[in-house]
């Protein structure tokens, strides 16, 4: 079986002062004028389209195009991701299918004006070959686009929304990647960084995954040991932070262990057994054989012993 890791945000619509004062968002601020201009949530999904709530179809579904509407961290929605695939129909791969050859990116605003458009030239999979990563805190600086350059050269790309490279990640030699007969990758922009996670996997058991971190002029950031995962948490309430990360690892002698990350991935609380849930920045961990409430800085505000159930 073959590890895909993919991490879905859900995010809950709240006033826009107040999750910037609790959360930290960062989306850009907008006068009373400009937002009494711009529909709140004016789109509907329809029919692998898109549709306006009075009715008007801005986004008809065609042959090579999908399209996303794009939410910020306030459930605010921002621009609408167009996404063209183009295939070379008299090439196959070993499945059988189309081989893909270019992929072009269209950012557009609530208006169905054209922000941004970038294009990606490779060859690979279906759907394989780019990847996009919307920041929610709605600033499109701040998204990324991965070209897949895996198949046929073992490296992939970042480009920002402009097709600018930013960094370039030899991941293995073309000849090391004679041996693995697929890739999987996906890509995520969480405000000051992004992650990057690569599968590769061969007919002979060969197997190969690896998590990438970058800040956002592409520069790999210096964590403090390599995870297995890294996402953002998510409160008691269900919404997401913008403070807080969760990283998993596995230690030397073989347990799963995490470590509670600040919005730079610098270590707030390492070697935790696990973390349960927070709310207002408390904790509900597990570390060694005690468990109980913890805040940011490491220190219980109230603890107990984990047989406390075995005791009763």
């Amino acid at each position: 079986m073959y590890k895909i890791l993919l991490k879905k945000s859900l995010f809950w619509l709240l006033a826009f002062c107040l999750l910037v004062a609790l959360s930290g968002c960062n989306a850009n601020e907008k006068t009373a004028d400009e937002t009494a201009e711009e529909p709140n949530n004016p789109y509907l999904y329809y029919f692998d389209g898109i549709i306006s709530v009075d009715g008007k179809i801005y986004f008809k579904s065609e042959f090579g195009k999908e399209y996303q509407i794009l939410e910020d961290c306030n459930g605010r929605q921002r621009y609408v991701l167009e996404t063209e695939n183009t295939y070379d129909t008299e090439r196959r791969n070993e499945y059988n299918e189309p081989l893909q050859t270019a992929c072009t990116y269209r950012l557009y605003d609530l208006r169905g004006e054209m922000q941004k458009e970038v294009s990606v030239q490779a060859e690979g999979a279906p759907n394989n070959i780019a990847r996009f990563a919307f920041d929610q805190s709605g600033d499109l600086a701040k998204s990324r686009v991965l070209v897949n350059l895996l198949a046929g050269e073992g490296k992939f790309q970042i480009l920002d929304l402009d097709g600018n490279l930013l960094t370039e990640e030899q991941v293995l030699s073309p000849e090391d990647m004679t041996k693995y007969t697929g890739s999987y990758v996906s890509l995520s922009a969480v405000g000051s960084f992004v992650q990057v996670y690569i599968s590769m996997y061969g007919e002979k058991y060969d197997y190969f995954d690896k998590n990438f971190h970058y800040d956002l002029s592409g520069q790999p950031l210096a964590l403090a040991r390599e995870y297995d995962y890294f996402y953002r948490m998510y409160d008691s309430s269900g919404q997401s932070s913008q403070e807080y990360f969760e990283a998993g690892y596995t230690n030397e002698q073989g347990q799963s262990r995490v470590d509670l990350l600040d919005n730079d991935c610098n270590v707030l609380v390492g070697g935790l057994n696990s973390i349960r849930s927070f709310a207002n920045g408390v904790f509900a961990v597990e570390r060694g054989f005690e468990r109980g409430l913890m805040d940011a800085q490491g220190n219980w505000i109230f603890k107990e012993s984990v047989f406390n159930e075995l005791e009763d």
